[in-house]
């Protein structure tokens, strides 16, 4: 892949509509590009032109969340917000991708991670984590939010493996998706891919948790998300009835 470090100084803010004016009106609207001359003449210093190294001969196992195409979200990047933005999410890389137009057309344009805080794609919100778990394994990177409730969060972490295929002579992708949870309990994160795990962390609602399993277990194979935000309410939800009674 051959990518080319844009260096410049002008604020993404010259292409996007920021925060401060968040209204519902003016997040639909983009600052126009027609005074630009192009790309390579404006001083970027907030991301890496992007090109696609990994082709896939399989539609439906491709390394970017949902699709193939750029998708409607908005991104919280170097402590500022915008919205109306054309984005990728690259799984593989974990890299989020933003398509900027200018006067031949349009760039994709990397950016950086660590100063991406937080990005919505597709009605889907993901943030970065950098921490570790209660057993020590180390969190980083982008992490979707299923389900947020006061001191509980439950994230998916999207993850692939890349199987190389040879094809009339060419090497293509395949990408397998490897997907995990992480539930935010506590002050702490843990992993519950498991139904022993989650019953571990939380004893107290571990015949709930067996009941659930035993009574979903379509739900479990066919939307495992809808099953894990399901069964994670629904503990929640004791939670709060019981800390309810306790301060009454």
């Amino acid at each position: 892949m051959t990518t080319k470090l844009l260096f410049f100084s002008l604020l993404l803010s010259s292409f996007f509509l920021s925060s401060q004016s968040s209204t519902k009106e003016n997040q639909k609207t983009y600052i126009s590009f027609d005074k630009y001359l192009g790309v390579e003449n404006i001083d970027l210093s907030n991301g890496i032109i992007e090109e696609n190294e990994y082709r896939s001969i399989y539609n439906n196992h491709h390394q970017f969340f949902k699709s193939l195409d750029f998708l409607p979200g908005s991104v919280h990047y170097n402590n500022q917000s915008y919205f109306g933005l054309s984005l990728k999410y690259n799984i593989y890389e974990d890299e989020v991708l933003v398509k900027l137009p200018n006067k031949y057309g349009a760039v994709t344009l990397k950016l950086l991670k660590s100063k991406v805080e937080n990005f919505v794609i597709d009605s889907h919100k993901f943030i970065r984590v950098d921490s570790v778990t209660s057993t020590n394994d180390e969190l980083k990177g982008f992490y979707e939010v299923l389900l947020e409730k006061k001191n509980v969060v439950l994230y998916k972490k999207y993850d692939q493996a890349k199987r190389d295929v040879i094809e009339n002579r060419k090497v293509f992708y395949h990408f397998l998706n490897k997907n995990s949870y992480i539930l935010y309990y506590k002050d702490a994160y843990y992993k519950v891919d498991t139904k022993n795990a989650l019953s571990k962390i939380l004893p107290d609602h571990k015949k709930t948790i067996r009941n659930f399993y035993a009574k979903n277990k379509a739900l479990y194979k066919l939307k495992p998300d809808s099953f894990m935000t399901s069964l994670v309410r629904k503990v929640y939800s004791e939670i709060s009835r019981t800390n309810n009674k306790v301060t009454e």
